[in-house]
């Protein structure tokens, strides 16, 4: 990566962090660095209701970025052919994040604010049991949740438990095949350095990528390089 020794001062408030990735992902698409950066605000304010990004946490707009990498190549990328990499894993990066912490606390902000409100946008559903059975309250009417049973002390893996209210994050995304589904509360990830490159351009071109390894528990991102 060349062309990220700036500061936020430089970049309109974007990080050093935040530029990598987005040139990343500007490279991989064949767009600009201003491109990426004007698309990844535009995400900010459209999907997540960040008009500033100057005026939020650091941490926050790093994950908003790679929420943003990750959705953004997935859509364009979808049906492409894929290569199989060879290489070795060099070591993973220190912070383990939880790439749902932005939707999630949105969504349960907009939740605790109104309820009514928050489920015809789409962003969560409320569940509760019916006949044994836990059932979802989204915007088009009531639908079984996957026949996911009830289960004294168990909750199923979509529930959000807040303010006295039984939830279940909705993806909300209208691009996603699984849109108005609902979705995993946390979901943690760890980028790992790996270098490597096609079989046939190994000998010639060795490339140092960043592959996101995600999971629903934190310990599955945290294993050793050498089980990957």
């Amino acid at each position: 990566m060349t062309g990220l020794n700036v500061n936020k001062n430089d970049e309109g408030g974007l990080s050093a962090d935040v530029l990598e990735r987005l040139h990343w992902w500007a490279e991989l698409h064949g767009k600009t660095e201003d491109e990426a950066k004007a698309e990844f605000l535009s995400y900010c304010a459209d999907a997540l209701g960040i008009t500033s990004v100057t005026d939020e946490d650091e941490d926050f707009i790093l994950d908003a970025a790679e929420t943003f990498v990750v959705e953004k190549r997935v859509m364009t990328s979808s049906g492409a052919n894929t290569s199989e990499l060879v290489g070795m894993f060099l070591g993973p990066e220190p912070k383990v994040r939880d790439k749902r912490e932005v939707q999630r606390l949105t969504a349960l902000i907009a939740a605790r604010q109104d309820i009514n409100a928050a489920i015809q946008s789409g962003k969560v559903a409320r569940a509760f049991v019916e006949n044994g059975v836990w059932m979802l309250e989204k915007a088009n009417g009531v639908v079984a949740s996957t026949q996911d049973r009830f289960e004294e002390g168990v909750d199923p893996w979509f529930l959000v438990r807040d303010n006295g209210m039984t939830l279940a994050l909705l993806q909300d995304n209208p691009d996603w095949a699984r849109h108005g589904e609902p979705i995993g509360p946390v979901l943690w990830s760890r980028v790992y350095r790996f270098a490597g490159n096609t079989q046939e351009d190994l000998m010639d071109d060795v490339q140092v990528l960043r592959i996101t390894v995600t999971g629903s528990d934190v310990e599955s991102v945290k294993q050793d390089c050498s089980h990957r």
